[in-house]
């Protein structure tokens, strides 16, 4: 069994519609996909639909942006949550209420920047979805500003540079509660990515960082994901073992060809690993 935990539909910031992101899922090869969009649920009864009729598993999930005590973004994957939970559905409610003033303030900095972008272009790109970080960065290719998305974060919309939105973020406890009381396992995603600048020091803090996540209630991290190295990614496996946590991993695929993502199903994990989210959403843990 190949499963991939982290992936997006054209509901948040990926390319793809949610039956289609399934689609490619079985052509993938992959039985299991968990469908993980930012800040959102509105995928997945889609995807569930799509992946009845393909016979592929499907995990409600989500990944929700958090901020800790210093100001450092970070990211928090719910795996088998109920999308009906009245608490999560707050929690996602008052997050998207915040998004479209946030993104004003992000296209009226870029403008004072000399960098204009369409807002109507934006719209365009988040196909019907909130819109988006990710969404103007795709723009900001198109008009020729930046060589890639990841070239717009790091000089214009990433935490603490000049078009960074002020934003209302919650923070991982509250994150992590939301999740268990919706029936979910809460991981924290990509913990270390080695080619920010601030990798080493992230690196060296996480296992006191861990250790209050886990009183917190989280119960998984992700060690295995396209930017992580063999290297990196032993050390984060023998960090979440040492906490108690179940080493997950997932692509963070966004759609085809989009960089600098991985391709669908390029990381995956196998049966043991979700057998071991499924418990462990229970309260069981072995």
């Amino acid at each position: 069994m190949r499963a991939d935990l982290h992936t997006h539909t054209l509901r948040s910031d990926g390319l793809l519609p949610p039956a289609e992101l399934v689609h490619e899922a079985r052509q993938a090869g992959l039985d299991c996909l968990a469908v993980t969009d930012h800040d959102s649920l509105a995928a997945l009864d889609e995807a569930a639909e799509a992946a009845r009729e393909l016979g592929i598993g499907l995990i409600a999930g989500a990944e929700l942006s958090v901020r800790d005590a210093r100001g450092n973004d970070d990211h928090l994957l719910g795996f088998f949550v109920d999308p009906t939970a009245p608490a999560l559905k707050r929690y996602l409610e008052a997050l998207q209420e915040s998004r479209s003033a946030m993104a004003q303030q992000t296209l009226d900095a870029l403008r004072e920047l000399g960098l204009p972008v369409s807002a109507e272009r934006v719209a365009e790109l988040a196909s019907g979805a909130v819109v988006t970080r990710p969404h103007i960065a795709r723009a900001m290719v198109e008009a020729g500003y930046v060589q890639d998305e990841r070239e717009a974060f790091d000089r214009y919309l990433g935490s603490g540079r000049p078009a960074a939105p002020e934003r209302p973020t919650p923070d991982h406890a509250t994150a992590i509660a939301t999740v268990r009381e919706a029936g979910g396992v809460a991981a924290l995603a990509h913990p270390v990515f080695p080619r920010d600048a601030n990798a080493a020091e992230r690196q060296a803090g996480l296992d006191e960082r861990l250790g209050v996540l886990r009183e917190a209630g989280l119960q998984a991290m992700e060690c295995f994901y396209p930017d992580a190295t063999p290297d990196l990614s032993a050390a984060l496996v023998r960090l979440a073992e040492s906490h108690d946590l179940i080493p997950t991993g997932g692509s963070d695929y966004h759609g085809p060809g989009k960089a600098p993502f991985a391709a669908l199903g390029e990381v995956s994990v196998d049966e043991a690993t979700v057998a071991r989210l499924e418990r462990a959403r229970t309260g069981f843990r072995t």
